[in-house]
């Protein structure tokens, strides 16, 4: 299993909040996976949630 960290947006991942998390950052999820979880966060894999405009 991989936890994947969803964001909110692409834009402003790396501004960090007081707790040190990434300002964006909504939750994870556990995805299935035949690879490593160290494959993905090689590969900086995330999921997006935008809202639409």
């Amino acid at each position: 299993m991989f936890e994947c960290p969803v964001y909110q947006t692409p834009e402003g991942s790396r501004i960090l909040t007081t707790h040190g998390l990434p300002s964006n950052f909504l939750t994870s999820v556990f995805l299935s996976t035949k690879r490593s979880p160290s494959h993905w966060l090689t590969m900086c894999v995330v999921l997006l949630c935008e809202k639409e405009k």
